[in-house]
């Protein structure tokens, strides 16, 4: 379901752009990121309900076969969103020198537009 959620919102911001000071973003690019956000928190919202690896192997706690379900979807979804990210084409236009500039910028926007 993440492919298809991501892929709507891909599709309807395909052609505008968001800009940030000095860059100029593709409205793509920005929901990606915000996406990754989600999914980041999703991840770790899921993560927190299951037991700690520590206690799984000391035989406190009970691998939970669901859980495990749940928890492997949620890393899943976030891998698949990182990896669209990382590899938009976008970052090939950007100077290498300048990429780290340009990430913590898309960051402000996708955190800013997180918010409305």
């Amino acid at each position: 379901m993440c492919h298809e959620v991501v892929d709507f919102w891909l599709v309807k911001a395909r052609f505008e752009h968001v800009s940030d000071g000095d860059w100029s973003f593709p409205a793509d690019l920005v929901a990606l990121r915000v996406a990754f956000i989600k999914a980041e928190a999703d991840t770790a919202a899921v993560a927190a309900e299951g037991p700690a690896s520590a206690d799984v192997l000391a035989g406190q706690a009970v691998d939970d076969s669901a859980y495990a379900v749940r928890l492997h979807a949620a890393w899943e979804r976030w891998r698949v969103i990182a990896e669209r990210l990382l590899d938009h084409p976008y970052w090939a236009g950007v100077p290498k020198d300048r990429r780290v500039d340009a990430r913590e910028a898309l960051q402000r926007l996708a955190r800013h537009g997180e918010s409305r």
